[in-house]
């Protein structure tokens, strides 16, 4: 009998009987293959997945001369030499691997299509010689923390279409200017745009081109704040993609101008924008007219002290899809207005407010249902008498507070989940529970503190922790908790 495709799999035998073309097995079968005498005699295999003792099935596969699919990673440190032997391979995938360096052989594998090396985080660099590779269509290269620059003329893969990420260099053949003639599909994070010079070099990406790309990170050096260079702004500005994008991430930028392209809400399709830490602004861009934005997230604009007009914009209605808004780190933000006489945030369901110590007073925006609120200033919890509509509300880090505020959860009789957590000057919940009709799930956590709270409620589950060790009580009958002495 005669079988196409095997899996391996732990514990089990398994025959091999005429040829085989497709093979897979699961992590803890790896020793099957050096112990089977008629698998090691296989030569016609097409593809293999699961593999991840590459070093152990070593002399295996190099016998493989037909593979055109080969699947390994998990604990691998070392790529041979001969890798080059597998000169029909198509799909090679060594994700979460331990290698640091790929052997240059690898530019030698020509008719490579797709190259994945996500989450190798020892992966110092790659090969010289990549330039070569003139069938390469995707290279994956997420989470690769050590690795510090791109192999030199990675512009000349013409048919590269998927490129997560491109670390910017100085030098002829390793400047922002190689992703110029890519047909680049899907997304991008470019880093180190420390390096772009000037708005020539940046135009030179020809960002603005690639229509197919629908996710773009860029990314300056966080820790380059001493000195920031002169054309920051006009790089910027010359960075501008495509109309059709549809995520944009921007980070550590140090320029005190918002790109026009952004102001003027040129990217009409966007559907999530994140801009971290452009602390030297002073005016939030207007994205109030996106019509098509669903999940918003400022963080670290130090320099902005009032939220209003110039965030929201002139529309009739302001933020008109957005449903999660984080605003995180505004370390000097002192007062958040909407407009007024117009519709602000009808969608908007999540808000997580973080690290605003100076933030006294939130809008009322009746269609919050989820409320995150953490280490700001005590007053600002006041606001939460305001929205009635909440099905879930955490409260963290918030040092200052001893009690909550009277009537503060009176009439929030849609409240479902209550999260109450290192608050380690609370002293009492007293009467904050009673009109909670709906809740099901509370959680508590606390060190060192006295806990009254008297409460009756069918169904209802209560997490409580105290120092590192967790007690969970959960009833289906009447759940009362009393006084806790931690």
């Amino acid at each position: 009998m005669s079988h196409e495709c095997l899996a391996v799999e732990s514990g089990k035998d398994f025959e091999v009987a005429g040829r085989i073309i497709h093979m897979s097995y699961d992590l803890d079968s790896l020793h099957a293959i050096s112990l089977n005498e008629d698998l090691c005699k296989v030569r016609s295999l097409r593809s293999c997945l699961g593999t991840s003792n590459f070093k152990a099935s070593l002399p295996f596969f190099l016998k493989q001369k037909y593979l055109r699919v080969l699947d390994f990673g998990y604990g691998v440190g070392e790529v041979p030499r001969s890798i080059n032997n597998l000169k029909y391979l198509r799909y090679l995938d060594m994700s979460s691997s331990n290698i640091k360096v790929l052997p240059i052989s690898t530019t030698c594998l020509l008719n490579l299509q797709t190259l994945k090396l996500d989450r190798c985080a020892d992966l110092r660099k790659l090969p010289k010689g990549m330039k070569c590779m003139k069938n390469l269509m995707h290279l994956g290269i997420d989470d690769c923390h050590s690795l510090t620059r791109m192999p030199e003329g990675l512009g000349q893969l013409t048919c590269l279409q998927s490129l997560s990420c491109f670390i910017v260099g100085k030098e002829k053949g390793y400047q922002v200017s190689e992703l110029k003639g890519l047909n680049l599909r899907n997304r991008l994070t470019i880093k180190e745009l420390d390096n772009v010079r000037n708005s020539v070099e940046a135009k030179n990406a020809n960002l603005i081109g690639k229509q197919n790309l629908h996710s773009l990170s860029l990314v300056w050096q966080s820790d380059n704040k001493s000195h920031v260079p002169d054309d920051v702004e006009d790089v910027l500005d010359g960075l501008q993609p495509h109309s059709n994008l549809k995520v944009l991430s921007i980070d550590y930028y140090h320029g005190s101008k918002i790109p026009s392209w952004i102001q003027d809400s040129v990217l009409c399709d966007l559907v999530q924008i994140s801009l971290m830490f452009w602390e030297r602004c002073e005016h939030l861009p207007t994205l109030g007219k996106l019509p098509f934005l669903k999940v918003l997230n400022i963080t670290g604009w130090h320099a902005v002290k009032y939220i209003g007009n110039e965030f929201h914009g002139d529309g009739a209605i302001s933020f008109p899809s957005l449903k999660e808004f984080r605003l995180q780190e505004m370390r000097d933000l002192e007062e958040w207005r909407t407009v007024t006489g117009g519709e602000n945030f009808p969608c908007l369901s999540t808000l997580d407010i973080t690290d605003c110590p100076k933030l006294v007073e939130i809008p009322i925006i009746p269609s919050i249902t989820g409320l995150t609120m953490r280490r700001n200033n005590a007053m600002l919890i006041m606001s939460v008498m305001n929205l009635t509509s909440l099905s879930s509300l955490v409260i963290q880090n918030m040092d200052e507070l001893t009690v909550l505020p009277d009537g503060l959860l009176q009439n929030h009789k849609m409240l479902e989940m209550l999260r109450i957590s290192n608050m380690p000057n609370l002293k009492s919940l007293t009467n904050q529970l009673d009109n909670l009709s709906a809740l099901n799930e509370f959680h508590l956590g606390y060190g060192g503190v006295i806990i009254f709270c008297p409460y009756q409620r069918m169904v209802c589950r209560a997490y409580l922790r105290y120092g590192n060790y967790p007690f969970v009580a959960a009833t289906n009958s009447a759940l009362c908790l009393r006084e806790f002495n931690i």
